[in-house]
C-alpha cells in the first residue's frame, strides 16, 4: 500500500471490510463453510 501514516491505513482496511460485509461477503463464507463441511464427510473427515 501506499498510505502516508498508518491512521491511513486502518482507514482503507475499515472502508475494505465495509465494502465487503455490503457486498455480502458473510453470506460468501457461510455458503463456502457449508460446502467444505459437505466436503468433508464426503472425504470421511468429521
Amino acid at each position: 500500500m501506499f498510505a502516508k501514516d498508518e491512521q491511513e491505513v486502518i482507514a482503507l482496511l475499515d472502508k475494505a471490510e465495509q465494502d465487503a460485509q455490503k457486498a455480502g461477503y458473510d453470506k460468501l463464507l457461510k455458503f463456502e463453510t457449508a460446502k467444505w463441511q459437505e466436503n468433508l464427510k464426503k472425504i470421511g473427515g468429521k
